[in-house]
């Protein structure tokens, strides 16, 4: 079956570890031992969705990672990492902005209800597939299982730390294939702006 028709994952490019932010906010692939480079038209982008000045997150920025796809009916299906492909997740400050206000370490908890009593939750920091808040159903919010390195509770709580996960078993965060019926309508899929979010940080260093 064409590309478009199936779950796409490729270990998301065997994982986050090709994220580079450069001053063009476009992502770059790496290539360490025998790392897969991504499909050709596919690639990572970030985009920096607002710069913060006073208050609690003065100083950071938030930016927002992409993949993205080729077709409207692209589907990724997790993000991973292991020892033979490490998921890397950093920032040059050392670390990123998680606010208390969400409890999730996904999107689920970023509830706009709530942005007038704390308005540092819409700049979370979190990881997901495609779903930006909680006004996607909670059905489309991915799930995660991880060996020894769980990357998620760096999301959640107080703010988060660089990660690496290259352990043995790995982890990933994932949403189970929907099926193609539901491409337009479910936050898996490219869409029309054929662009899959994969996570959001506030952080005052480079991703």
């Amino acid at each position: 079956m064409p590309l478009h028709q199936v779950p796409f994952s490729s270990r998301l490019f065997c994982s986050l570890i090709a994220v580079v932010l450069a001053c063009t906010g476009r992502a770059q692939f790496l290539a360490p031992g025998d790392f897969v480079p991504a499909p050709e038209g596919y690639f990572l982008s970030v985009d920096r969705v607002a710069t913060h000045e006073e208050g609690v997150l003065e100083g950071m920025s938030t930016y927002r990672v992409f993949l993205n796809c080729l077709h409207p009916t692209d589907y990724l299906s997790s993000c991973s990492g292991d020892q033979t492909a490490p998921l890397i997740i950093e920032s040059t400050s050392g670390g990123w902005f998680n606010s208390a206000a969400n409890s999730n370490w996904s999107a689920l908890g970023v509830n706009a209800m709530f942005f007038g009593t704390f308005p540092e939750l819409a700049y979370d920091s979190f990881l997901t597939i495609g779903a930006e808040n909680s006004e996607t159903p909670a059905g489309q919010h991915p799930q995660s299982v991880w060996g020894d390195v769980d990357a998620t509770v760096q999301f959640v709580g107080l703010d988060g730390a660089n990660v690496l996960v290259d352990d043995a078993t790995g982890g990933a965060w994932f949403l189970p294939f929907p099926g193609a019926e539901v491409a337009s309508s479910h936050a898996g899929f490219a869409g029309d702006d054929l662009r899959i979010l994969i996570m959001q940080i506030t952080t005052s260093g480079m991703v």
